[in-house]
């Protein structure tokens, strides 16, 4: 059965945003925002199955969700990078059913996003 792509809740979120939007301020050299950013990034990556389909839809959540965080630190053009890696990447899911409702959510979040 199909999971709509989950969303980090709570106080880890705001702290994800509120790194990126530091980073992006500061620069890389914010040594605790690119700390905490990639704390959940490695962690995240570990969390992803090893196993075949679940490895490939696990990545793909991941671009999803990296590409959630960018959008809601305001950072459109890495939104969009994120987004369009999970869309290539659903290009070689073999479950059409994921691909499909996964493409549809990730449009549909695109569509949202402010015009420049």
């Amino acid at each position: 059965m199909f999971e709509q792509p989950t969303s980090l809740e709570g106080n880890l979120r705001k702290q994800l945003v509120d790194a990126i939007i530091k980073m992006r301020e500061r620069g890389v050299e914010d040594s605790e925002a690119r700390r905490l950013l990639n704390e959940w990034i490695e962690r995240t990556e570990k969390d992803v199955p090893t196993n075949q389909p679940n490895r490939n839809k696990g990545a793909i959540l991941l671009n999803v969700e990296r590409a959630r965080l960018y959008r809601d630190a305001g950072f459109i053009e890495e939104t969009l990078e994120n987004y369009q890696d999970a869309l290539m990447q659903l290009g070689n899911e073999n479950d059409r059913k994921f691909a499909t409702d996964t493409a549809e959510i990730i449009y549909a979040e695109i569509d949202a996003l402010p015009q420049s």
